[in-house]
């Protein structure tokens, strides 16, 4: 990303256009993973649950390399095809491993959501009987 940063860089300062970056999705897509990468290292694991915490750190290296894809591409344009498919393959080849720790992650918020929406609907209901039985 320093890289990309400093050429980018060099455009601005000599006024020249050594990165002609004509397609702009690929940038996009770049400064999208690079958020992502960033966010999911930000990520503690302070509810000391394992599952989800690698799976933030399989987010982290999915994202950061294609990140690192994609900034290949936007430097190299001749590498664009193989670059795309080499992470596309990389990518289905992680998820396919861990489809059954993803699944138990996603399982395990999912019950965890509905038990913090029947606490708050307990509580509602508490809240409107008092009011109910003031008035």
């Amino acid at each position: 990303m320093n890289l990309l940063a400093g050429l980018l860089k060099l455009n601005i300062d000599s006024g020249i256009m050594p990165l002609p970056i004509k397609d702009k999705v690929k940038v996009l897509a770049f400064i999208v993973a690079a958020v992502i990468y960033h966010a999911s290292l930000a990520f503690k694991d302070e509810d000391g649950d394992p599952d989800l915490a690698k799976l933030m750190h399989m987010i982290s290296l999915l994202s950061g390399s294609l990140a690192l894809v994609l900034e290949l591409v936007i430097i190299f344009p001749a590498f664009e095809w193989f670059a795309v498919m080499a992470c596309i393959i990389c990518i289905v080849i992680i998820v396919a491993k861990s489809y059954q720790l993803i699944a138990a992650v996603v399982k395990r918020m999912y019950r965890s959501a509905v038990q913090e929406i029947v606490l708050v609907f307990d509580k509602l209901k508490d809240v409107i009987r008092n009011y109910v039985n003031v008035g």
